[in-house]
């Protein structure tokens, strides 16, 4: 998304409640600026002034004039942020982080396995068609919590590539210490591992470490995913990404993308070069940290790594 979207106003999907069995989703206006700066898509949607409500099933599937490039399977400070301000530093390209309107339908009643995609390609191009005043393409990089349905998501997207971003467990773990994963209070039973919806825990650092140990294993079933592992950021953004999403990058599109990466991926600051801390973070975890990382994650994502293929 360009400087030229500057104080343009979208109509956005801010929010999905049900209605007993009905999905009904809240539209909003915002500055488009806001798509843009803003790390996260819900620090962009609290600035919106709702203007409607729509029952989702009376919604089209398809936004005709924006195609969903791509989207990202994460499992939490592995580098996916990063990617969605290189995506986002391309010409007429929007990017949703973490589109919680996603999860709220996932969220709600059961029902017949065509219905959930239907309503899944539905939001999907109600989106789409949102960002369609400044953009033509769309990537998306889905909750954490979306790990745990990735192959229903997958396969009622099926047009559209996606991949699952991994990093090292101890090192992802070392950050969730430094600071913990948000939103824990509205964490499902059924996000966590077996154990640990027996004696749900208390420790939130382990509530972290069981979630993503759990999306890794649910993660494994979406076979048409392709993995890329954070040690390879951040040019794998414009080296096999780009590509894998459709993009044929012009040298102008790459540059953008390098310096994209010159700037921490949660701040405003400019000019520092993106480089791992892994071996910072190693080295500062503690005992407990890492008895997590190993016991609780580590198993589920080499088993999910073991089923998927890597991004050529």
């Amino acid at each position: 998304m360009t400087s030229s979207a500057a104080g343009y106003a979208l109509v956005v999907p801010i929010n999905l409640l049900w209605i007993q069995s009905a999905p009904v989703v809240t539209f909003g206006r915002i500055d488009a600026r806001a798509l843009k700066s803003r790390p996260f898509l819900h620090e962009a949607l609290r600035e919106a002034v709702p203007v409607g409500l729509a029952p989702l099933d009376e919604l089209p599937e398809q936004a005709p004039s924006v195609s969903i490039a791509g989207a990202i399977f994460h499992m939490s400070r592995c580098g996916s942020t990063l990617l969605c301000r290189q995506f986002a530093a391309l010409k007429r390209v929007a990017v949703l982080s973490e589109p919680f309107s996603f999860q709220q339908l996932l969220e709600g009643p059961s029902g017949p396995d065509a219905l959930l995609a239907r309503r899944l390609r539905k939001l999907a191009a109600a989106w789409a068609g949102s960002v369609s005043p400044i953009a033509d393409h769309l990537v998306i990089k889905w909750p954490l919590c979306l790990s745990h349905r990735a192959s229903e998501v997958a396969e009622a997207l099926s047009t559209s590539p996606m991949i699952f971003l991994h990093r090292d467990p101890v090192e992802v773990m070392a950050s969730i210490e430094r600071e913990s994963l948000g939103r824990l209070r509205n964490v499902r039973d059924d996000y966590l591992l077996d154990e640990d919806v027996r004696a749900r825990p208390s420790d939130s650092v382990r509530l972290c470490a069981s979630m993503i140990g759990k999306a890794c294993r649910r993660v494994s079933e979406a076979s048409t995913l392709r993995t890329l592992n954070y040690n390879l950021l951040p040019g794998a953004a414009w080296e096999s990404l780009a590509p894998h999403f459709g993009f044929r990058l012009t040298p102008p599109d790459r540059a953008a993308m390098m310096e994209a990466a010159r700037a921490p991926s949660k701040t405003s600051r400019l000019n520092t070069v993106f480089q791992s801390d892994g071996q910072t973070k190693r080295g500062e975890i503690s005992d407990a940290g890492r008895d997590y990382a190993e016991r609780l994650i580590r198993p589920e994502l080499d088993h999910a790594l073991g089923r998927l293929r890597k991004l050529a």
